[in-house]
């Protein structure tokens, strides 16, 4: 709107007028905008979202040519028009889609530690997102392979067809679209799949315990996989003559190749999965635990086309309840029957892959519990990266407008938020969110936020951006510079009330205000959580600026 009232402006006068504009300007239109003769540009709303003055560098690099001190005698009619009509179709001033989608994650901030993947909160079976692309923007494909894998038994078919849930919590919204994450899964496993498949072979067995999974779709396969994994003995039983379930028999070939559902069995098999086809539907558990399966797995699947027999359930001891609901366990998915769990389409109705991947590894780790043995999900912690080429990376990715090119490119633009967030801090435009370096106590982020409350006016900015369900300013710890306003206050918080050889502290934790003293090396008289204290202590050590006048 601005920029085509700015085009009218100027044809109304022939050019020949001077405007100052302000009204949406960044680092997709800045170069144009300046091109027509336009001058001074004021930008506003674009530091105010993730990346804040740091959006400025990018910013100055983009006009630097352009800068050259001459003043023009008229605007560029032709430019500006051209100008004014892309803007009515560029697709990055279309919000009213993007406005339907919460980045917030069902979380709520803590004080300390608070850095974390959203798009990997978001994900049902929280990939470790941004160390699977980190690792295929390096092109080690093989581990990037593995590293998915270690969660997600289907990387072909949820490469293909997911209904990728941490897109749409991806930071990269606040900035202009979401790193294509589905799209790179896809690509580190058809990338490191042979590699990955030749290195690995069945795993050790570790108990003598047998399971039998019915039904073949991807929440049994994934229960199967874990299991299996694991070294347990797991059959998987299927009505059909191939494994894949719904995605095999209900999605085209258009949609995903059969070659890619094949690839994931495959890897099932690899396990030690044994599969059995052309099972008759009406199964009885009785029958299977007779056959020495001490656990089973209802992952029958239910849809329109295959809707739900509730006879047969019912006949196999599995209570429904009102409206059709299956009696559960929330936690395990274990029924009522004792060792015989039921999940996926079947329990929830037809749900998105990954959702029915999450069920299945539910199945998996309670079984696994009851057994005493390890669900070998975790693999990311044994990453090898060089961590200060990662961080001076992340943060000249930080304020950086990048739209989605070539595949080559999504690992450059993941912020890998769960390394470095800073998000309050960033868009918090009066800085009363601050960065600070704390060491020891267990802390494992690189650094801690702290609020400082004589620099904020409770404008909210980093409550909107904050992944959390919180906000910021009401939840991190907080610097107050008087008493009045540390007592006015309910925030986690402090106030320095002296210094000398021993500094004292007004401390309010839970609710309750304490006298602490600091001596020199930054112990307490009285004892409280260490990794408050160590926050505490840097505050006063290496950032006395922040209290002293």
């Amino acid at each position: 709107m601005t920029i085509n009232l700015a085009f009218k402006l100027a044809l109304a006068f022939e050019g020949d007028l001077k405007i100052s504009y302000s009204g949406g300007a960044d680092a997709f239109n800045i170069e144009r905008i300046l091109a027509t003769g336009i001058r001074p540009i004021t930008v506003a709303t674009t530091l105010l979202k993730p990346g804040g003055y740091q959006r400025f560098k990018q910013l100055a690099e983009l006009l630097d040519s352009q800068l050259d001190n001459q003043e023009t005698t008229k605007l560029d009619l032709e430019k500006l028009q051209v100008l004014a009509a892309s803007a009515l179709e560029d697709a990055n001033y279309r919000k009213a889609n993007k406005a339907l989608i919460s980045r917030k994650i069902d979380r709520k901030l803590p004080i300390l530690d608070c850095f974390i993947a959203p798009c990997a909160v978001g994900c049902p079976i929280e990939q470790d997102i941004p160390e699977y692309i980190r690792l295929a923007g390096e092109k080690r494909y093989e581990e990037a392979f593995e590293v998915i894998v270690s969660k997600n038994p289907l990387p072909f078919i949820t490469g293909t067809i997911c209904y990728h849930h941490c897109m749409k919590k991806c930071t990269r919204l606040d900035y202009e679209e979401s790193v294509q994450i589905r799209g790179q899964k896809l690509i580190a496993a058809q990338r490191g799949y042979e590699g990955f498949m030749q290195k690995i072979s069945k795993p050790k067995s570790q108990s003598l315990v047998k399971i039998a999974v019915i039904g073949a779709g991807p929440s049994g396969l994934s229960a199967a996989y874990f299991l299996a994994k694991a070294g347990l003995d797991v059959t998987v039983f299927e009505q059909l003559d191939k494994a894949g379930g719904a995605v095999r028999y209900l999605i085209p070939d258009s949609k995903i190749p059969r070659v890619a559902i094949d690839k994931d069995v495959e890897l099932i098999k690899k396990m030690g999965v044994k599969f059995k086809f052309w099972v008759r539907p009406n199964f009885s558990v009785a029958d299977y635990q007779a056959n020495g399966f001490k656990y089973v797995y209802l992952a029958i699947g239910a849809s329109k086309v295959n809707p739900l027999n509730e006879e047969l359930l019912k006949n196999n001891g599995i209570e429904i309840g009102d409206m059709g609901k299956i009696i559960v366990n929330e936690e395990t998915l274990e029924t009522g029957v004792k060792n015989v769990f039921i999940g996926g389409d079947v329990l929830a109705g037809p749900r998105s892959v990954v959702g029915a991947i999450a069920h299945g590894t539910k199945v998996a780790k309670a079984i696994l519990a009851q057994e005493k043995l390890d669900v070998h999900q975790e693999f990311s912690g044994l990453l090898s990266f060089d961590k200060d080429k990662q961080l001076l990376e992340i943060n000249d990715k930080k304020g950086v407008m990048k739209p989605v090119g070539d595949s080559k490119q999504e690992a450059s633009r993941c912020l890998e938020c769960n390394k470095v967030c800073n998000i309050c801090a960033e868009v918090c435009p009066n800085r009363a969110n601050l960065m600070i370096s704390v060491q020891g106590q267990g802390l494992k982020n690189l650094n801690q936020i702290l609020h400082v409350d004589g620099l904020c006016n409770e404008c909210g900015n980093c409550a909107t951006f904050c992944p959390y369900s919180s906000e910021p300013y009401k939840v991190k710890l907080t610097l107050f510079w008087s008493a009045k306003e540390f007592q006015e206050s309910t925030n986690l918080g402090f106030f320095i009330v002296g210094g000398g050889t021993e500094v004292e502290v007004m401390l309010r934790l839970a609710g309750e205000v304490i006298k602490v003293k600091f001596d020199e090396s930054g112990k307490t008289d009285v004892p409280i959580d260490g990794s408050i204290a160590a926050f505490i202590w840097a505050v006063v050590d290496q950032y006395p600026y922040l209290y002293k006048e």
